[in-house]
């Protein structure tokens, strides 16, 4: 198969690549600066974009999208609405211009269109309010006009785990100092899932032909932030004994973007699970274990 990837260039296209590329499909990178001759170039800020000639592509895996770890400016939002909405809409312009017909879609969501709820949620729970719902709703909305001979997946994307990048690297400083706590009440659910894993079930989508509509990309046990801070803290052999930190002091040094890490998600992956998915890490403890031998 031949693969098109938005996105490719970020930790979990890192991963993914060499992934799809062990399983003998071909990789082709969308980016704003080709180095390649496996790099395309396109633009979704200008609508620049074409795929070259005598290449059919099988299959999309749609990342692209400025990051919400970014600060919640007016500014930074509308980025973060454009970046999505501009670059659905610009590869579905290229794909559709070589009548590509029998594509599988594979489109990056997140659990954040989800209500912050103590309670458990699935694919069919309804959406949240606020910034970072109405943004995911939108951004699933733009493929609902694709084709009806696309396959099209939707994945939910739970805080995803990774040393390197996203929650954790921004989270170390503080808590290798000792200084780790739980943020507002600490009760609120966190669900998560390891890099690794989520770039082991894109490929899953990809290779599946059953799988169509939308899965939750979580691990199958999500733990509450108190949890979550003392087995981080546990797995940095740093104390944990601070008291939490206020959710209104979070509001004042953040604003509305507190709002991540305050809301409570409790996720159900069981969709996915029952599609045939295995999780390599389970449980926190098990990817804590991974990422800090």
């Amino acid at each position: 198969m031949n693969i098109l990837i938005s996105g490719g260039t970020g930790n979990v296209g890192k991963i993914l690549i060499p992934l799809i590329k062990q399983s003998g499909h071909e990789c082709y990178i969308l980016t704003r600066s080709p180095k390649s001759k496996n790099d395309i170039f396109w633009n979704p800020t200008t609508g620049e974009g074409e795929l070259p000639d005598g290449i059919e592509m099988n299959a999309v895996v749609h990342l692209a999208g400025y990051s919400v770890s970014n600060k919640w400016t007016k500014k930074n939002k509308q980025e973060m609405v454009d970046s999505r909405l501009q670059s659905t809409e610009l590869l579905k312009k290229m794909l559709l211009a070589k009548k590509s017909e029998n594509i599988t879609w594979i489109q990056a969501s997140a659990i954040g269109i989800y209500n912050n709820t103590q309670e458990w949620q699935d694919e069919t729970s309804a959406h949240g309010k606020g910034f970072l719902a109405q943004l995911t709703s939108d951004w699933e909305q733009a493929i609902f006009e694709h084709p009806k001979s696309w396959r099209k997946v939707t994945l939910r994307i739970g805080v995803v785990m990774d040393k390197a990048s996203g929650a954790l690297p921004a989270m170390m400083p503080v808590f290798k100092l000792g200084l780790g706590s739980g943020l507002g009440s600490g009760k609120q659910w966190m669900s998560w899932i390891g890099i690794e894993d989520l770039a082991g079930m894109i490929l899953f989508a990809i290779s599946n032909n059953n799988l169509q509509g939308t899965y939750n990309a979580v691990a199958p046990v999500p733990v509450d932030n108190n949890a979550f801070s003392k087995l981080l803290s546990q797995s940095l052999k740093r104390p944990f004994w601070l008291p939490n930190v206020p959710a209104f002091v979070l509001k004042l040094l953040v604003g509305e973007m507190a709002s991540m890490v305050l809301n409570s998600q409790r996720i159900s992956s069981k969709k996915i699970q029952e599609a045939g998915f295995e999780f390599k890490y389970k449980t926190l403890d098990q990817q804590f274990q991974a990422i800090f031998p």
